[in-house]
C-alpha cells in the first residue's frame, strides 16, 4: 500500500521528466533533390520540403515518382510508422525504402532510422521495413485506399545509437 502510494508522489514532483524535443512533425516530400547522405560526417541534410509535385507538362499514364517522408524534430527515433491515405486510381504508394542512401564506408545502405554508427560494432543498424500496401483499384473508380509503412532498427536501443 506504501509503494502504491508513493509512486503517485515522485511523478507528481517531476522527478521523471523528459529531456527529449516532443514536437515531431512528419512530411512527405515530393521534391527530394535537396536530401543528401555525407559518409564523410555520417550526417544527413534534408532541403526544403515540397508537399506537392508539379510539372510544366502532365502525364496522364502511370508513371512513378520518387518520394521521401521526412520526420522534423525527433530525438531518439528506434522505430516509426505511418498511414497513408489517398485515392488508389489517382496517386498510391508502390513501394517503400527506409535506407535510401548508400555509405560506402561501411557497404552499408542508410537512412535516418539507423543514422548512428553502434559502437561496439563499427557499423550501421539494419532496419526492418514493414509495409501494407493493398493492390491498385480500377481507373478512374475515385476509390479511397489506406497502406501502412513503418521501419524500426534491429538491436537494443543503447544511448549511443538512440540517446
Amino acid at each position: 500500500m506504501a509503494t502504491a502510494a508513493a509512486v503517485p508522489v515522485l511523478l507528481g514532483l517531476g522527478r521523471f521528466t523528459s529531456q527529449a524535443v516532443q514536437n515531431p512533425s512528419i512530411s512527405l516530400d515530393m521534391v527530394t533533390s535537396g536530401t543528401t547522405y555525407d559518409e564523410t560526417t555520417n550526417s544527413m541534410t534534408v532541403g526544403s520540403t515540397e508537399n506537392c509535385l508539379t510539372s510544366q507538362t502532365a502525364n496522364p499514364g502511370t508513371h512513378v515518382h520518387q518520394a521521401h517522408l521526412v520526420i522534423h524534430d525527433v530525438e531518439d527515433l528506434v522505430g516509426w510508422q505511418v498511414r497513408l491515405n489517398y485515392i488508389g486510381d489517382k496517386m498510391r504508394p508502390q513501394v517503400q525504402n527506409p535506407t535510401p542512401f548508400m555509405d560506402s564506408t561501411t557497404g552499408q545502405n542508410v537512412g535516418f532510422t539507423n543514422l548512428p554508427i553502434d559502437a561496439v560494432t563499427q557499423v550501421h543498424r539494419d532496419v526492418t521495413a514493414a509495409q501494407s500496401i493493398p493492390p491498385a483499384p480500377a481507373d478512374n473508380t475515385n476509390t479511397p485506399q489506406t497502406a501502412l509503412l513503418g521501419g524500426a532498427y534491429i538491436g537494443e536501443p543503447t544511448f549511443a545509437v538512440s540517446p
